[in-house]
């Protein structure tokens, strides 16, 4: 059995040069905004990694002798010598004002005040961490620890939840794991849920339990996304899902809905017709009530389930193995974790990988789903 997929999903490498063969990450880019589907951590900038510059101290008689250094062919003006100057005086007497407050050293201060800044600096990283918000720096470190940790992954041009079904229709996956029911209307087959949830079980379901159990296919999901709303229409108000399976049974296309709503508003349906099926006598009392949007059903949206930009290359998983110099300077630089921690965690790891390569009985993720 090959490994499961999702909206942060197991899938093929295009770019990879890793070395044994199998599953990978599937990641959503920016600019679909509709799923929002993508879970990973981001890196800020290298302006917002260094931080503020303190108000006064080595930072600041850095950048003022830098400046002197440079007055000739960076200030020609005397406006701004002078205001380098002002400034430069400024910070000297804010120094002597600090030491002066808490009976501290200017040195004891600047010591003081940088450590300060690291402690917020660190902090700033857990709350980016902790953030619900995937930004692109998270999602750029993402692929970069990926990379990193040897994992294959690839970028789907648009939803994620289309790219996973497409997976699973190339065969590359054998499930998807998300929490979204568009995955469905996409195609996707096979569906796992809870997967990161310890209090649940995970759960699996089956479009073909769907279409067996409550005779709805793929086609029909996406006529109840037209009433109900999803991430492509804002379906129809007042509609619920007993409403929209009713209507589902009772008219053979949301065509021939839209033909009998219109028949009701404009008098041209009597009543006596319609009491020939319970539901319509129940429903036209509200038809009134009920509005429907100028283009109904609108063709784009089946367009955008049926036809989705996916990556259709069937190329095999590519793995690799971690690079742990790499991983070091990466889990200091974000999250704040020391060498000797990192090696806590990954050291035992690599060893055992490389123990099995060696014995010629490397394992992959694949292993773990297979009976």
């Amino acid at each position: 059995m090959k490994p499961v997929g999702g909206s942060i999903q197991f899938a093929p490498s295009r770019t990879s040069s890793l070395d044994s063969v199998n599953g990978g990450i599937l990641i959503e880019p920016e600019e679909s905004q509709a799923a929002q589907k993508i879970a990973a951590y981001g890196r800020q900038s290298s302006m917002e990694e260094d931080g503020p510059i303190p108000m006064f101290g080595t930072a600041d008689q850095n950048l003022i002798e830098a400046d002197n250094a440079n007055d000739d062919d960076t200030y020609s003006d005397p406006e701004d010598e002078e205001l380098m100057m002002q400034l430069a005086i400024e910070a000297e007497e804010h120094a002597r004002f600090a030491s002066t407050m808490n009976n501290k050293t200017q040195k004891q201060n600047i010591e003081d005040y940088e450590r300060e800044l690291k402690q917020l600096r660190t902090q700033q990283k857990k709350d980016r961490r902790d953030a619900d918000e995937v930004t692109h720096i998270m999602m750029t470190e993402c692929q970069q620890l990926l990379k990193l940790f040897g994992l294959p992954y690839i970028t789907a041009p648009m939803e994620a939840e289309a790219q996973c079904a497409e997976l699973v229709s190339l065969g590359l996956v054998d499930g998807i794991v998300t929490d979204d029911s568009d995955i469905f209307l996409f195609g996707g087959t096979r569906v796992y849920k809870n997967m990161f949830n310890q209090a649940k079980f995970v759960e699996c379901y089956l479009s073909s339990d769907l279409e067996k159990e409550f005779d709805l296919t793929r086609r029909k999901l996406i006529r109840i996304a037209h009433l109900l709303g999803s991430d492509y229409t804002e379906g129809l108000p007042g509609v619920g899902p007993v409403t929209a399976l009713e209507i589902l049974s009772e008219f053979p296309t949301l065509e021939d809905f839209r033909d009998w709503w219109q028949g009701v508003q404009m008098g041209n349906i009597s009543k006596g017709e319609d009491a020939k099926t319970p539901f319509r006598k129940k429903f036209r009392r509200n038809a009134t009530k009920l509005f429907l949007p100028p283009v109904f059903p609108d063709q784009r949206v089946d367009v955008a389930y049926l036809e989705p930009e996916v990556d259709s290359d069937p190329s095999p998983f590519q793995w690799g193995v971690p690079d742990l110099d790499a991983l070091r300077s990466f889990l200091m630089a974000t999250i704040g974790w020391t060498q000797e921690r990192t090696d806590e965690v990954l050291v035992p790891v690599i060893r055992d990988m490389n123990r099995r390569i060696d014995e010629g009985t490397q394992s992959n993720i694949t292993n773990f789903f297979q009976g």
